[in-house]
């Protein structure tokens, strides 16, 4: 047996093995899930597994170009080109329809080592492209929270430098982002707030801690404001893979929470106010309307008493002295009244300017000679609707208190003007409507007020002056007078500079006309007239003063007393009652006696207008005459409202 025959079982055992491999290799290319091609220098495709069916087509025994990227050359950026040109691996991306696809190329060599081919692998990426897009959009979103946060956000470094920021902080701070990388937050902080004391906070969150604290921040232009910071540890992306340490501070401004507290402060300090001048408004009020019951006897009967007291008696000059101290009191009464918001007030519409020039040739002869006297009255075409007696109570006040504090002389000046308030220059808690006001102004060149005083300057009883030189009410009527008058009233001082004082009162479109002066006697005929009042000194009063003038007098404690007594008179031509009796107010006794004597007039008295009694039912309880009573004002208003009633019948 020759050689050849004794190999050949060896040479098929071989031939089967390869056959075997070639078999298997083929199998596992047809199974992999990239497709995989082969193609000549000349970019025929000599194989395609089904993967690569899957994705392309079958195009065995077709260049490339023609048949899937449909050109009569080669595509543009097709990685097979570079790797015959290069022989290198090259990789590139392109669309097939909806898919995206990933190709590499790599040369095919022969045992000499040069190029017979290519073979291309392409990958169904698809599904990576739409994650990456999805990232994308969340990047973009979160950038966009990022940026439209209204906090403002900082990424530190450990060591307190500023890596990024967004919008929001370039915006409050005034900063580039340019300007501000780089930058420790000791340098956008306020004076004091150094290096130091920022690393310790930054210490603090990079252990893991989260730190919350209050602050006070610097723009570019230096302005400081206050924040507050919240820090966290951050994991910041580093070159090698690796993580790094950062810190995440969250600044929100509080300028406009620090300004609301403010003002809430504000706020709540005039309601305390307010709350403290009713409690002693009150008081006030009470006190004075007990004084004017009294001094109506006082003044009534002194008054009496020397209109028949010859002026060379004896007892004509004390006589004098109690009328005139009974006077002083009645006055100090009259302010407790205006500080109760209780004094009845007999609105007219008064022209600002001639109250001024009338008060300044009066306190012309009253202030010392080395305090000049200027009024520069330039309020034109308006009116205030207003009582001008408390009006010059005010102005009066002011002018003294503005007197007492220039010892050595100065310049008092008075001064009106228009004002237009306008709803956008109202602050929140303002009392006080936008439209046409009158502003009153009374300064001077004197000492000057301190702060401490300032903020207790119209409080009630407080003074600063010696004893026995001031009631320390003086300020407080102001106040309330100026309420009274829907007004407002504002102090500007400096120690040593002088003090200005304000006052706003609303113009009026619709002066009030002013009241007829009545010329005619105060001689009664005869007419019956009912006095009802449950302090038996008023009654003896009201009839000493007015019997002796011809009026036919009865009295009553009560609203019930009159009614009974009212039943068995023929006729009432007027009924003369206090407004506030035990048992009935004055308004019912009113009400029904009118209705049992419809002629009657009515004539309402007391010594302060009652809390329960607001402005629109006081305006139906007019004519009325304000205590303590004096016998020509009692004589002098019975007249007036009696012929009143006859006007009206006829």
């Amino acid at each position: 047996m020759d050689t050849n025959e004794k190999n050949r079982p060896a040479l098929f055992t071989s031939g089967n093995v390869l056959l075997e491999e070639k078999t298997h290799l083929e199998a596992i290319i047809a199974s992999m899930g990239d497709g995989i091609s082969i193609h000549t220098p000349d970019f025929t495709i000599l194989y395609q597994n089904e993967a690569s069916k899957d994705m392309v087509g079958d195009h065995v025994g077709k260049p490339c170009y023609a048949a899937i990227g449909g050109r009569e050359t080669v595509c543009p950026r097709c990685p097979l080109a570079s790797t015959f040109r290069d022989g290198n691996t090259c990789t590139s991306a392109r669309r097939q329809g909806e898919l995206h696809l990933e190709i590499t190329a790599s040369p095919l060599r022969n045992v000499a080592g040069h190029i017979i081919g290519g073979i291309e692998i392409t990958r169904d990426i698809t599904e990576r492209v739409r994650n990456e897009q999805r990232l994308h959009n969340v990047r973009e979103e979160l950038q966009a929270i990022y940026d439209a946060s209204p906090d403002m956000i900082f990424v530190h470094d450990d060591l307190g430098r500023v890596l990024d920021v967004n919008d929001n902080m370039l915006k409050n701070y005034g900063f580039s982002r340019n300007e501000v990388r780089g930058l420790s937050l000791a340098e956008l902080s306020g004076a004091g707030l150094t290096t130091e004391m920022v690393l310790e906070k930054f210490a603090i969150a990079v252990q893991g801690l989260q730190p919350d604290f209050a602050w006070v921040a610097r723009r570019k232009n230096g302005e400081e404001f206050p924040v507050e910071v919240r820090l966290r540890k951050l994991a910041l992306p580093a070159p090698d893979n690796d993580k790094k340490t950062g810190v995440l501070a969250i600044v929100r401004d509080l300028s406009e929470r620090k300004a609301a507290e403010t003002e809430i402060k504000q706020l709540e300090f005039q309601l305390l106010h307010a709350q403290k001048m009713e409690s002693i408004g009150r008081f006030a009020g009470g006190l004075a309307h007990d004084f004017n019951n009294i001094l109506s006897a006082i003044l009534g009967y002194s008054e009496l008493a020397i209109m028949e007291t010859p002026p060379d008696h004896p007892l004509a000059q004390p006589l004098a002295i109690i009328k005139k101290s009974a006077e002083k009191a009645a006055e100090l009464t009259r302010q407790l009244l205006a500080f109760s918001h209780k004094q009845v007030l007999e609105p007219q519409a008064v022209d600002l300017n001639s109250l001024l020039d009338g008060i300044a040739k009066m306190l012309a002869r009253m202030i010392p000679e080395d305090i000049v006297i200027e009024t520069q009255t330039t309020c034109r075409g308006r009116q205030v609707l207003a009582d001008p007696g408390q009006l010059e109570q005010v102005v009066m006040n002011l002018a003294v208190n503005a007197a007492d504090a220039m010892p050595r002389g100065g310049r008092l000046l008075l001064g009106t003007e228009n004002l237009d308030l306008h709803p956008h220059a109202l602050r929140p808690g303002d009392t006080i409507a936008p439209g046409p006001y009158v502003q009153l102004t009374v300064a001077d060149t004197g000492s000057g007020i301190d702060p401490a005083t300032m903020e207790r300057i119209f409080e009630p009883f407080f003074t600063t002056k010696a004893q026995g030189k001031g009631t320390g009410l003086g300020l407080a009527t102001v106040y309330n007078i100026i309420k009274q008058h829907h007004g407002t009233i504002q102090v500007e001082s400096t120690p040593g500079h002088g003090t200005t004082f304000k006052v706003l009162l609303p113009a009026t479109k619709y002066p009030a006309k002013k009241p007829p002066k009545l010329e005619e006697p105060m001689i009664g005929v005869n007419e019956t007239i009912l006095v009802v009042d449950d302090e038996p000194s008023i009654q003896h009063l009201v009839i000493d003063i007015l019997t002796p003038l011809g009026y036919s007098i009865l009295a009553a404690s009560s609203g019930q007393e009159a009614l009974t007594r009212a039943t068995t008179m023929e006729s009432v031509d007027l009924l003369i009652t206090d407004l506030v009796m035990p048992g009935m107010r004055g308004s019912e006794l009113a009400a029904q006696l009118c209705a049992q004597h419809p002629n009657a007039a009515a004539l309402f008295m007391s010594g302060y207008r009652p809390e329960d009694i607001n402005e629109q039912e006081l305006g139906d309880l007019t004519p009325f005459l304000q205590k303590p009573l004096t016998p020509s004002a009692l004589a002098k208003k019975v007249r007036e409202v009696l012929d009143s009633r006859q006007t009206t019948d006829h």
